[in-house]
């Protein structure tokens, strides 16, 4: 898991009891569940305009958001655990 600083856009490791203490455990069980994390995730990225698009049809979902993003350099230790 990683934090980011934010005015900083820098990602860092997070320390194994904070890692330990904000671990959900908690499933993507639904459309709607999965919208709201990545609106979320938008958010934390400063995002000052989010768009959802939904195609339940062919079960395609996209958010485009104008938030900070990831450094390249930072994706190395996304999903370092």
């Amino acid at each position: 898991m990683f934090a980011t600083n934010h005015g900083q856009n820098e990602c860092k490791l997070l320390d194994a009891g904070i890692k330990d203490l904000i671990r959900s455990g908690v499933a993507i069980t639904s459309v709607t569940q999965c919208v709201e994390e990545l609106v979320l995730n938008s958010i934390d990225a400063e995002a000052n305009r989010i768009s959802v698009h939904i195609d339940l049809s062919e079960f395609k979902l996209r958010v485009e958001d104008d938030g900070s993003g990831i450094k390249k350099h930072d994706l190395d230790i996304i999903g370092t655990r």
